[in-house]
């Protein structure tokens, strides 16, 4: 019984000095529904078969699928009529009369196709079109990188995604290099950290009398509130309200009137 070879995926290959090479690939649609279908990897140089749904990898491991890269290739296809016209049926339509998408340049080239690139127009991706077109090609376009732990001694990065961890400076991070930390550093410093505010607590407590004593309840006595209370000539007694109910002399006809509140 003879088995048949899988169906092989359109890729193009992306090189460049800084990264080891990058696979694009075109996800046919059977693919969400199930289908296996192969690419071939640039580090067993062998045809491995794509596995998983979110994160898509080979089945030797070797390549990973990058979301930032993926969609930043989505962003230049959408500049490109020949791709767009391939695997949508037509480019689609500027945002207004003034498009920076009409112009064509002479310098950005298609990876894929090889041909121009019209200008990048930041209106564009603010558009419903662009959202919704970016959302279809999401499910055909991936481009594929090299795993950091198969990364070849002759580069630093899979891609420029990836960065060194900031605290060991060993693993490789998807995030920036300023917010770059592996799980093991992160594990520490969480730890650490928890430690730290644990340690504060403690010495809190132990510089506190009332944490370590406790007043016998035979000494609390009750105390009444008249002894609490200085009289004044000033200040008449709080207790005594009769100041009040008092009629002013014609003496103290111009003297004003205070009312005393508790």
């Amino acid at each position: 019984m003879t088995t048949l070879p899988l169906p092989k995926t359109k890729s193009v290959l992306l090189k460049c000095k800084l990264f080891p090479p990058r696979t694009v690939a075109f996800l046919p649609p059977d693919f969400r529904l199930g289908k296996d279908h192969s690419i071939n990897c640039n580090i067993c140089e062998q045809e491995q078969i794509i596995r998983g749904n979110q994160k898509l990898a080979t089945e030797c491991e070797h390549l990973v699928r990058c979301n930032e890269c993926s969609d930043y290739q989505i962003e230049k296809l959408y500049r490109c009529h020949t791709c767009c016209k391939e695997l949508l049926g037509s480019f689609p339509p500027p945002c207004n009369p003034n498009c920076q998408r009409l112009q064509s340049t002479l310098g950005a080239v298609c990876n894929i196709c090889k041909g121009n690139l019209t200008k990048d127009c930041t209106l564009c991706k603010s558009t419903l079109t662009f959202k919704q077109t970016r959302q279809i090609l999401r499910n055909i376009i991936s481009v594929f990188v090299v795993h950091p732990t198969h990364l070849p001694e002759s580069y630093q990065r899979p891609c420029s995604h990836y960065s060194p961890c900031k605290f060991c400076s060993v693993k490789l991070c998807k995030a920036r290099k300023k917010s770059a930390i592996c799980s093991a550093c992160r594990k520490f410093h969480v730890e650490k950290r928890r430690n730290t505010v644990n340690t504060k607590d403690d010495v809190g407590d132990d510089k506190c009398i009332s944490s370590s004593y406790d007043v016998p309840s035979t000494i609390i006595t009750s105390i009444k509130l008249e002894s609490l209370i200085y009289k004044t000539p000033f200040l008449p007694c709080l207790f005594d309200n009769s100041f009040l109910h008092t009629k002013p002399s014609t003496e103290e006809s111009n003297i004003v009137k205070r009312t005393w509140r508790l």
